[in-house]
């Protein structure tokens, strides 16, 4: 409670789409008021109750108009350099949490073109947020399913030549091929506000029905879907494994390390199998996976699961430098030009990274045209002139999803809780994260010195307190 309400109540100071200074100073004071003191668990006391319905009324009270408020503010106060990445955080994940999918988003924003003001922009958001949601129908062909499934989804089964009648005369863009004759197919239906939040609602759907028909039968492979499926509300073949979020590991790729054993270490074979089983559609069973792929490398025998949180945050805002600065030294060398262009050609990435930041720090963007290249420069620029400052932030923001990711794992665990509000968001967020984590650490064990992941940990630790004094290390070294 106390880490999530002071997390809450700066963010809130913060945020001009809570309301005005007086209504954000109201909502931060009543924080103050419910965070716990001392070691002593709250009682559920009349008065703590009360307390508690004034900060979910006042709460309710700023989501009603929040992107409203942020076009009043982008009209009359603007947007300072050192706010965009703010902005941008908390406008995306309202529409996030207001149930748009994040293809949708980002497909909206790529079409609303370069040259657009931000206050326009943020009205067509709010017209987009003031529609009703909609009802998504779809058709999913069914490879095999048993007789009792069929029949237990009764008027929502489909024959087979109803289905592929039906694929035929689909609008098909992508021109994917018509499927055999299989079992048949069900109708679905769902309410969302995009068609691909729709489509990421079906494959939850999807693996909810799979999971009861596996222990149902013993069996996984009892009921088999087609990967595409048929939007009958816009007559049209999509495919909805395209809106799951792939995590990914490319030190496995790099060092090679497909096969695991002995010689890899059980830890971080059982660590690599529990981040692969991960599915963000089955919320609950994909937050205890991924916890436990971190608690298995970074966790010591009776320490607690925030330590676990902190050491990942730690090894994350570490790599966060060398990540940013690497990937825009590969952009330059592909496609820039000039000077920097010709330095950075047949270089060691680690020297292509030095050659970036040095120049990101005394000359500035070299003149990046892609939109993330200038965003992703932009961000290196100020860690530079304030390397402590967009540290202690970065790392803050981590530490965040990280500790939550934690919290929510014991709910499901402990309390077989699966409703928190929070829990999609951690789905959406805490999965990546681990994942960049256990790159570090698998690149950091296959290393010329192999360091375990205990001891990566204690080293970004080590780094992190030393940023900003005499003793510190290049930003874009930090784990190095």
């Amino acid at each position: 409670m106390k880490d999530i309400i002071n997390t809450t109540m700066t963010q809130v100071l913060r945020d001009p789409g809570v309301g005005d200074q007086t209504v954000r100073e109201a909502l931060h004071e009543l924080l103050r008021q419910l965070r716990p003191s001392g070691n002593a668990k709250s009682k559920p006391t009349p008065d703590l109750q009360q307390l508690l319905d004034r900060t979910v009324a006042l709460a309710a009270r700023s989501r009603t108009g929040y992107v409203l408020r942020w076009i009043e503010h982008v009209e009359s106060v603007g947007i300072a350099p050192e706010q965009v990445e703010l902005a941008s955080r908390l406008l995306v994940a309202h529409l996030l949490d207001e149930g748009f999918h994040r293809n949708h988003v980002h497909g909206w924003l790529v079409a609303q073109g370069r040259k657009v003001e931000l206050a326009a922009v943020l009205r067509r958001g709010r017209e987009m947020l003031v529609q009703s949601r909609r009802t998504f129908t779809f058709c999913v062909g069914v490879v095999r399913a048993p007789l009792e499934v069929r029949e237990a989804l009764k008027e929502h089964w489909l024959d087979s030549d109803t289905y592929t009648k039906r694929f035929r005369a689909a609008n098909n863009p992508k021109r994917r091929p018509v499927p055999r004759a299989g079992a048949g197919a069900i109708e679905w239906s769902a309410e969302a506000r995009d068609p691909h939040a729709a489509m990421y609602e079906l494959l939850e759907w999807q693996q909810k029905l799979v999971a009861r028909v596996q222990l149902g039968y013993g069996q996984g492979d009892k009921i088999e879907f087609e990967a595409d499926v048929i939007d009958a509300t816009a007559n049209k073949i999509r495919t909805p494994l395209e809106d799951r979020r792939s995590i990914r590991v490319p030190a496995i790729q790099r060092s090679r390390l497909f096969v695991g054993g002995a010689d890899s270490g059980q830890r971080l074979d059982g660590a690599i199998g529990l981040l692969a089983s991960h599915s963000g559609e089955i919320r609950g069973a994909s937050i205890a996976s991924v916890w436990a792929a971190a608690e298995g490398l970074l966790g010591r025998p009776g320490g607690k699961g925030t330590d676990v949180a902190d050491r990942l945050s730690d090894i994350i805002t570490c790599s966060f430098p060398r990540a940013e600065v690497g990937d825009l030294a590969r952009a330059w060398a592909d496609h820039g030009s000039g000077e920097l262009f010709d330095a950075l050609q047949g270089l060691p990435s680690a020297d292509q990274a030095r050659l970036m930041a040095e120049h990101l720090a005394n000359a500035g963007d070299p003149g990046f045209e892609s939109a993330a290249d200038r965003a992703a420069a932009a961000r290196y620029i100020q860690l530079a002139a304030d390397p402590v400052g967009v540290l202690e932030r970065v790392r803050n923001y981590y530490n965040s999803v990280c500790r939550r990711l934690y919290y929510h794992r014991n709910f499901i665990m402990h309390a077989a809780k699966f409703d928190s509000v929070t829990l999609g968001v951690s789905v959406r967020t805490a999965p990546v994260l681990v994942a960049a984590a256990l790159d570090r650490v698998v690149n950091a064990e296959q290393g010329k010195n192999p360091v375990s992941p205990l001891a990566l940990a204690a080293r970004a630790q080590n780094e992190l307190s030393l940023v900003g004094t005499t003793g510190a290390r290049p930003l874009h070294l930090l784990l190095d």
